[in-house]
């Protein structure tokens, strides 16, 4: 496909809109990838192709003016959403990332009502120190 001044005129509208690269390429009636052809073609220099290169990139940086303005104004009427992307993005404003931690049980299960588990049990209870069995067992024990 040759280009145009219509087929640039859509393309560079495209942009402006803030369409993807792919979308002003269908907006303007063209495959992506004669797209991306004729902007390197341009990047490289070509003659033909180096006014739409660089219309294509002021296209692009007032796109992103105007979405920036639009933005800069919500957070000035008090959107304080607007005002927190404008750090995050502009400012290298971050939070930190969420640190997900994932408890892993690592206890055995003892079921009391088999000898298994109750020996399980005696064994475990045989290692606490002597006072804390003693007090425990001292418990239900009324005192006269």
């Amino acid at each position: 496909m040759k280009l145009n001044e219509d087929t640039k005129a859509r393309l560079i509208e495209g942009i402006k809109l803030g369409m993807t690269n792919k979308l002003a390429a269908q907006y303007a009636g063209i495959s992506e990838q004669c797209f991306y052809q004729w902007r390197d073609k341009g990047n490289a220099g070509s003659q033909e192709h180096l006014e739409l290169f660089e219309s294509l990139k002021r296209a692009e940086a007032q796109s992103a003016a105007h979405s920036l303005a639009v933005i800069k104004k919500a957070a000035q009427d008090g959107t304080w959403t607007a005002a927190a992307w404008m750090l995050e993005r502009r400012h290298n404003f971050r939070r930190d990332p969420v640190v997900e931690v994932e408890a892993v049980d690592t206890s055995e299960l003892v079921d009391p009502n088999t000898a298994e588990g109750r020996a399980a049990i005696i064994a475990h209870v045989a290692e606490l120190p002597d006072d804390i069995i003693l007090a425990a067992l001292n418990r239900g024990v009324a005192e006269p």
